[in-house]
């Protein structure tokens, strides 16, 4: 995130973890609470090493009504549970 846009994250909670598998590797995901999102509200990505060269398009978008993966965050209420002080979710497809 830093190189491609010059904004370095605050890292806040450990929300998500989400494991799967694709064919014969197994993953694992770790979403974290980025608590100064606002910083990349206004992004100038001619100041970034590289960032026009990788970027078409800087948008936050609403999980509900965008296609976006993984799927659970489509019905996750992402700022209500990241304000909250509930213990981190999993999400595992393993059997």
């Amino acid at each position: 995130m830093i190189e491609e846009t010059g904004i370095k994250p605050v890292i806040g909670n450990l929300l998500y973890i989400q494991q799967f598998t694709d064919g014969n590797k197994e993953f694992v995901e770790f979403f974290f609470h980025i608590t100064n999102n606002e910083d990349y509200l206004h992004i100038d990505l001619s100041k970034t090493t590289h960032g026009e060269e990788e970027i078409e398009e800087i948008d936050f978008v609403d999980p509900a009504e965008a296609h976006i993966l993984p799927a659970f965050l489509t019905t996750e209420e992402l700022e209500e549970f990241a304000a909250s002080n509930q213990s981190t979710r999993v999400f595992s497809e393993m059997k």
